[in-house]
């Protein structure tokens, strides 16, 4: 996306989203993370990443992304030889993540159900989130699926569908992907009442928005 010279890119590869407890929180967390990640973090700070949060709306648990900061740097470079200005660089399965947890949270009055499973696709990125008794459990996440691996992509979610209860909410939240991918890979999910909170554009959207 490109406004005016300045642009934001999405990058799926190279990252690692994992489950943490008790991470700072507050509203200059965010800066902070980005000035003096050593000081959010503590002894979880790696030389050589950078990092994003996405917190539990109801518990102490947290979201941690980290993303090798020469993939950061290398893209900024690239887009400056050819006159782009990097307005933003994220990774767009976690902001899609984010946008996901926050729109369950609030469509259910203030709390989310209890137990729950959340996948998100992005550019062929796959994160499958797990809530059980009202704590997330379990974080799987793969990248490099091409728009024929919707069979790989299952045998990532079935086992994690099979941790919550039968008829607990399922929820997709998808951008970037062949249509061919989505489409089946939903014929699979409807089956176990998927609901499908993707939107046109939904990326773009969430990183204009940010």
């Amino acid at each position: 996306m490109a406004d005016g010279g300045w642009c934001s890119v999405s990058v799926n590869h190279r990252f690692i989203i994992s489950l943490e407890n008790n991470l700072m929180r507050g509203d200059n967390c965010a800066t902070l993370l980005r000035t003096n990640p050593r000081a959010v973090l503590g002894p979880k700070y790696d030389r050589g990443k950078r990092y994003a949060i996405c917190h539990h709306p109801e518990t102490t648990a947290s979201l941690l992304l980290a993303v090798e900061e020469s993939l950061v740097k290398v893209t900024e470079d690239v887009l400056k030889t050819v006159q782009l200005k990097p307005g933003r660089v994220c990774c767009g399965l976690f902001a899609m993540l984010e946008h996901a947890i926050l729109s369950i949270f609030r469509a259910s009055s203030g709390g989310t159900p209890p137990d729950f499973v959340l996948i998100a696709a992005c550019e062929g990125s796959l994160a499958v989130l797990v809530q059980q008794e009202g704590q997330w459990r379990d974080i799987r996440c793969r990248s490099g699926l091409g728009p024929e691996a919707v069979e790989t992509a299952l045998q990532i979610i079935s086992p994690l569908l099979a941790k919550v209860p039968q008829g607990s909410p399922v929820y997709f939240v998808g951008d970037g992907h062949d249509s061919k991918f989505r489409t089946e890979l939903m014929l699979h999910l409807e089956k176990v009442g998927a609901a499908d909170l993707t939107q046109d554009d939904l990326l773009w959207t969430i990183i204009g928005e940010h």
